[in-house]
């Protein structure tokens, strides 16, 4: 039985943890390299010491099946505070999607890399799931926004400074596609934090003429058929060349107003909806943010 509050995708899950992106294929290694710039956007009141001078998130096993039928990723650790998703666009600046932060207080956030990208951290669990120890360094306290936007004529954006440099062996900035470089068609991937799991990378190929695709797009905003799911706000949408074209919005209504599938992304073209690239170009050069 589905959850009420479960988030579902029709058909296969095809979402992989990072660790299993494999570098000799292309495609993989193009993801596996941008999800280095990736993190996952907390709140402070589940981020603590304990005593530690080591940072913690709380964290539970997840237990809600993400799609019908396919149970792998139960058993993960998911943080129990916000989740969302941010990016680097250079060391001291991360792009996110302006809903996540509306709102916010500005000391209340900060983002994590690296959550949980090792191998063997399976391993390391054991009975119920722990707090999790982070390093200092994965920790990136936010000191302003500078800039919060909901809004469609503006895109769903923000740009958040961060107090202290990202060291770059911990996460190294995305490259971000040329303005007007976005088409419609296959070989788009994306990387995020659903529902506050360890990062999850939808891969795409090219040569594969279905899934997944740009549907279509405007001056402000790109549809897309990629797996998302609920906390996937704020994901890097990538070209077939690993660059940042889009920023992850929100999805559509539920399908078919059916309660079991609340917050559902079907599987069907044009169901979730980014903030196009070129807004967020133009966006950081009137902020006067290097990195572009």
């Amino acid at each position: 039985m589905v959850k009420l509050d479960a988030d579902v995708i029709l058909g296969d899950d095809r979402r992989l943890d990072i660790h299993e992106l494999t570098p000799e294929l292309p495609e993989h290694d193009r993801v596996r390299r941008a999800a280095l710039g990736v993190g996952m956007l907390v709140t402070h009141r589940n981020l603590f010491y304990g005593g530690s001078s080591k940072p913690r998130l709380h964290t539970r096993r997840e237990v809600a099946v993400a799609c019908r039928g396919d149970p792998r990723f139960i058993g993960q650790p998911k943080y129990t505070g916000l989740a969302a998703t941010a990016f680097l666009v250079n060391e001291r600046h991360v792009v996110t999607a302006g809903h996540v932060v509306d709102a916010r207080h500005v000391g209340d956030l900060s983002v994590v890399f690296r959550y949980l990208a090792e191998v063997d951290w399976r391993d390391n669990l054991d009975g119920d799931c722990p707090p999790y120890d982070l390093e200092p360094s994965q920790v990136a306290r936010v000191d302003r926004i500078l800039y919060c936007s909901t809004a469609a004529a503006t895109g769903d954006l923000a740009v958040l400074h961060l107090a202290d440099a990202v060291d770059p062996a911990t996460a190294i900035p995305l490259e971000l596609a040329k303005r007007q470089s976005l088409r419609n068609g296959p070989g788009f991937s994306m990387i995020g934090h659903p529902r506050g799991l360890p990062c999850k990378a939808v891969v795409g190929r090219a040569d594969l003429q279905t899934w997944p695709r740009v549907w279509s797009f405007d001056a402000r905003s790109v549809q897309t058929d990629v797996d998302a799911l609920q906390k996937n706000s704020g994901s890097p949408l990538l070209d077939r060349f690993g660059r940042v074209v889009g920023v992850m919005s929100h999805l559509t209504e539920p399908h078919g107003g059916n309660s079991d599938y609340d917050r559902v992304l079907p599987e069907t073209p044009g169901r979730a909806w980014c903030s196009r690239l070129d807004l967020i170009a133009d966006l950081l050069a009137d902020l006067g943010i290097p990195g572009i």
